[in-house]
């Protein structure tokens, strides 16, 4: 299947989910769900801000690469701490969003 077409099935399926999801938690793994099967992506993942903590918590969570979500330590969206340098850490940290292409790299 092309690529655009597949990622225009899941932007659709994402809105999809969005009108008529009731609650975070279903809404999370859904897109999560989706990301994996329709978009085809090798891991999809969901993290939400602790503030007492300044760290990004895992919320939801699916594909192959799991172990990757165990491996990281800690997250940190604190401007100043020497954590969250990686692509997560630094979406929040610059406000913008990150790609990677070699994520054991990253």
């Amino acid at each position: 299947m092309n690529k655009a077409i597949r990622l225009f099935q899941f932007i659709s399926c994402i809105n999809q989910i969005i009108v008529r999801t009731h609650n975070k938690e279903e809404l999370f793994k859904e897109v999560c769900d989706v990301a994996v099967e329709v978009g085809q992506f090798k891991m999809a993942w969901i993290g939400m801000i602790d503030f007492d903590t300044q760290n990004i918590v895992s919320v939801s969570a699916n594909g192959d690469d799991l172990e990757y979500l165990s491996n990281i330590k800690t997250i940190s969206v604190n401007l100043n701490g020497k954590a969250g340098k990686g692509p997560a850490g630094n979406a929040i940290k610059l406000g913008n969003y990150q790609v990677c292409n070699a994520i054991e790299d990253d």
